[in-house]
């Protein structure tokens, strides 16, 4: 009954796992699911074509092993578009397109997403006029990185002179803002 499954869906939004609001609901696994693909199928029907400025891709792996999904995000509504398994450049490709109206993709202004070539290319060949933004988490790995290299590479010059000023810093200059 849709009373009962209005409130399944917000006892699984409000647990901390399926598992969890399977057992408060008494339900099987099996149950649990099919109340959570009727919900989707629900909110997928009423969704409306909207315009959206900000997109974001990015994959979550799944299973064990070298198994993934990437994810489209609307970045300004705060929800996930659509979902598909791998992380291909046409696994990117058949997201954008199956998720967004051909309306839609003229308007995206920018998408964010970390440094997957794949993405890239996928995103600047079904979204020409998007800019590409890369995430700050990829980046600021990229940075640190590179900080951490020079510190290393000097401190192993400084070290042959015998000076050991250096010994010892790796966490003010990667972790320390100042």
């Amino acid at each position: 009954t849709l009373l009962f499954e209005a409130f399944a869906i917000r006892v699984l939004n409000a647990a901390r796992s399926v598992e969890e609001a399977r057992k408060l609901l008494g339900l099987n696994w099996h149950q649990v699911d099919a109340i959570k693909a009727r919900a989707v199928e629900r909110g997928l029907a009423r969704r409306q074509a909207t315009k959206i400025d900000y997109l974001g891709i990015d994959e979550k792996q799944f299973r064990s092993g070298h198994d993934y999904v990437s994810n489209l995000y609307d970045l300004t509504g705060g929800r996930v578009l659509d979902i598909v398994e791998g992380r291909t450049e046409n696994d990117c490709k058949q997201l954008i397109e199956q998720a967004l109206t051909s309306e839609q993709r003229a308007q995206v202004t920018a998408v964010a997403l970390d440094m997957w070539q794949a993405y890239a290319n996928a995103v600047s060949q079904a979204l020409p006029k998007a800019d590409i933004v890369h995430d700050r988490f990829h980046l600021s790995q990229h940075l640190n990185d590179a900080v951490d290299s020079v510190r290393r590479a000097e401190n192993k010059a400084l070290n042959k002179i015998g000076d050991n000023r250096l010994k010892g810093s790796r966490y003010c200059w990667l972790a320390n803002e100042e």
